[in-house]
């Protein structure tokens, strides 16, 4: 028969705190071609540059203690005595994604690049505890449903211009904490428009037009949603071109 003993620790006690301090950035920019045409030399684009920064911050602080009075069961020490810690977790993220539209043409050697609109996508998240919240804003004017032809004697290109629609409660879905490449959705989750009309844009470039304008000398002209005597106009219209 053997024997065994231990001995009893009246009082004991742990403690201990912790910090997780984590931060990160990036700065992002890219470009993306929408339409472009070539000939002889002479050449037009419009493209788009987009331009991503990109915040986030985990903070956690936590502290916590434990008593225990006398091990029980635990002879061998403390290896089943855990502190349980509280934890304060703090979750935060901030998005911007700025899109800009050129257009660029080169004509006879010399290259022109012209800023046609602007527009900026917001994005914020945060988490504390089991709270979650987040938002996704957008503003300004699209470059849409472009078109560009380039011949011996001029350039001609269109596109559309388009602003955000008012008053929706946009779904673009959870559980994504920087930007959607929203100048490129057409609707959100819920099938609900995030674009709508505002005018056409139609332009033409001078190469050798035979009348003797200046080489690269650029015509435009503007057509807003629900003017007058002019087809353009419509937001039926989708594309101008040259036959």
């Amino acid at each position: 028969m053997a024997d065994c003993s231990y001995t009893t620790v009246e009082f004991s006690e742990k403690s201990g705190s912790y910090t997780v301090d984590a931060r990160v950035s990036r700065d992002i920019v890219t470009a993306d071609v929408l339409d472009y045409d070539g000939y002889l030399g002479n050449y037009a684009l419009i493209w788009k540059k987009i331009t991503i920064k990109h915040n986030q911050s985990q903070v956690d602080t936590a502290s916590g203690s434990m008593t225990d009075d006398g091990y029980e069961g635990t002879p061998y020490g403390d290896m089943d005595w855990l502190i349980d810690f509280d934890v304060d977790d703090n979750f935060t993220s901030r998005s911007t994604r700025t899109v800009e539209f050129y257009l660029t043409y080169k004509v006879n050697g010399t290259k022109v690049d012209t800023l046609l609109c602007t527009c900026t996508m917001l994005s914020t998240a945060s988490k504390r505890g089991a709270t979650t919240t987040g938002s996704q804003t957008f503003e300004g004017e699209r470059v849409w449903g472009c078109s560009i032809q380039v011949y011996s004697d001029f350039i001609v290109y269109q596109f559309r211009k388009e602003e955000p629609v008012d008053g929706l409660n946009r779904n673009w879905s959870g559980g994504y904490d920087g930007n959607y490449s929203f100048e490129s959705w057409m609707i959100d989750r819920d099938e609900n428009p995030l674009w709508k009309f505002k005018k056409h844009v139609v332009g033409l470039i001078n190469i050798a037009d035979g009348f003797g304008s200046v080489v690269g000398y650029i015509k435009e002209k503007e057509y807003a949603v629900g003017e007058e005597g002019s087809s353009l106009s419509s937001s039926e219209v989708y594309s101008v071109g040259v036959i």
